[in-house]
């Protein structure tokens, strides 16, 4: 059998802006219609020519009449142009197939834009706090799978065709196209019959795709938009859609991506930590996050004057640059094209919904909670807290904080690397640290009654019954909130392809 898979590339994404630098033969060709035409035609009689039984076509915005008349029969997703389309998009994913060799048993079309709202029973649910993240997933792209029979000796074979999104930046939402595509076509499928995955995934050897599919699994974590960071945004540019964008500068963007694991982690078989940035408002929400050693830096108070009042938003640079994870209340922020992928949205309006978020927040992220490092990092600033060892520095410490010398009392000082805000323990019931460690396992529990997991030795915190509060359990009404297949997938260490599948390139 013999089957081609190209992009054919839109009319409508084909500009002069999007492929700048062209030399002027190939101008005179690419920006003129008929005489772009008349090239793509002839390639097309070509591979029948070459007697190819099926062609798999992704951006196809014209009528291919020529391939009807080589003998081809074709199946295709639906455009805007016709309705029904995918989102209003103008292009469409075809498979054509000799239609004296093969006739079409069925077929199905997949629309990835699903995936924003796909809930873990498979039905559509509403999207409030996973907002941002499910907007992410809603970018027109389609597949189709089909299942073909050869007439002669009645054997079937299905060809699924996907088009995933452009952008480099989002590599995890074209691996969960992908795993998507595979889990339906799986479906389709019945039991014997080969599958052939054809398409534009736009993947690069080495990128989280190409494992999935090569190897048959991959660590989705380590593409997750909660651990990874973003490419560094140079101009404007960055942001227009694929038909906009120069070629060259997106091939370069692909060249230099990197989204495998790094050789420390796969040594130690770790993912990156996760690290927060949050709004103003979300002071206590930033406090509860540090007080469990989690690393959660806050929108300064001149930054969020900048924001509302200035339209600057300094947040989404800081997200970028320091390649954290944005927590907001404001639905407004979440419409803004530059907003952060995997963006969470808070709804602050009571304590017990934030507390429910709270818990959502880390089972959504696959946060693992390590009760050694409770304590780790100093509220005021986000700034880790040292021992502080030699009898002098505690006096320093205690001078500094204008607290009595009681550095021959106390062996236990603290102190924040960052802002030098000094830590000391006291049993007394009024003081900081008691009502500090009274928040901590408030919060401990609270997690443990949500299920958020934990790992390593609980220390100070040993008094609590870990087992008995898991069994506590949170109250339905507590932690009311969404889930998407797509918050499993990516926190899966080991996201297996359903079908098992070989690289037509490798094998030659």
């Amino acid at each position: 059998i013999r089957i081609v898979s190209w992009n054919i590339l839109a009319e409508s994404y084909l500009t002069r802006r999007s492929h700048r630098g062209l030399p002027r033969l190939y101008r005179n060709c690419v920006f003129s219609p008929r005489a772009r035409r008349a090239v793509l035609h002839k390639r097309l009689e070509h591979f029948y020519d070459l007697n190819v039984d099926i062609l798999c076509l992704q951006e196809v915005d014209m009528p291919l009449e020529i391939l009807k008349e080589c003998g081809y029969d074709s199946i295709l997703t639906p455009t805007a142009k016709e309705g029904n389309g995918a989102g209003g998009r103008v292009d469409a994913c075809g498979i054509y197939f000799q239609r004296s060799k093969y006739k079409s048993c069925g077929h199905e079309l997949i629309r990835l834009d699903d995936l924003a709202t796909l809930g873990q029973t498979g039905t559509m649910l509403p999207i409030s706090n996973l907002q941002g993240l499910s907007t992410s997933f809603l970018r027109r792209n389609v597949a189709l799978v089909c299942r073909l029979q050869h007439i002669e000796s009645n054997n079937t074979i299905v060809v699924a065709n996907a088009h995933c999104y452009w952008n480099p930046e989002y590599s995890y939402v074209k691996l969960c196209q992908v795993h998507y595509v595979m889990k339906r076509a799986h479906e389709f499928c019945k039991e014997g019959e080969g599958v052939v995955l054809c398409g534009d995934l736009n993947s690069p050897p080495h990128s989280s795709v190409y494992e999935y599919l090569s190897k048959g699994k991959v660590n989705a974590k380590l593409v997750a938009p909660w651990y990874q960071h973003s490419i560094e945004q140079d101009d404007e540019n960055d942001f227009l859609p694929a038909g906009e964008k120069d070629i060259h500068q997106v091939e370069d963007e692909l060249a230099d991506l990197s989204i495998t694991a790094t050789e420390e982690e796969k040594e130690n078989d770790t993912s990156p930590q996760i690290r927060y940035m949050l709004d103003f408002t979300l002071n206590r929400f930033t406090r509860w996050l540090r007080i469990l050693g989690i690393d959660a830096a806050l929108e300064t108070e001149e930054e969020e004057i900048q924001r509302t009042r200035e339209n600057n938003i300094v947040l989404f640079d800081r997200c970028r640059k320091e390649r954290r994870t944005l927590v907001t209340t404001s639905y407004k922020l979440l419409l803004r094209k530059e907003c952060p992928s995997g963006t969470y949205l808070v709804n602050p309006k009571s304590q017990t919904n934030l507390e429910a978020a709270f818990v959502h927040l880390l089972l959504h992220h696959g946060v693992t909670l390590e009760p050694a490092n409770f304590l780790s990092r100093c509220v005021v600033c986000n700034g880790c807290i040292m021992d502080v060892k030699h009898i002098d520095d505690k006096r320093r410490v205690f001078a500094a904080n204008n607290a009595p010398d009681l550095s021959d009392e106390l062996t236990d000082v603290c102190e924040c690397h960052g802002c030098g805000q000094g830590y000391w323990w006291c049993d007394r019931p009024s003081s900081s640290a008691t009502r500090v460690k009274t928040q901590a396992t408030r919060l401990f529990e609270l997690c443990l009654r949500g299920g958020v997991p934990i790992k390593g030795p609980l220390n100070m915190f040993d008094f609590v019954d870990v087992e008995k509060e898991r069994e506590k359990g949170l109250e339905e009404d507590d932690i009311e909130l969404e889930h998407l297949d797509v918050t499993d997938w990516l926190k899966d260490e080991q996201l297996s392809c359903p079908i098992p599948m070989e690289s037509s390139y490798a094998m030659r």
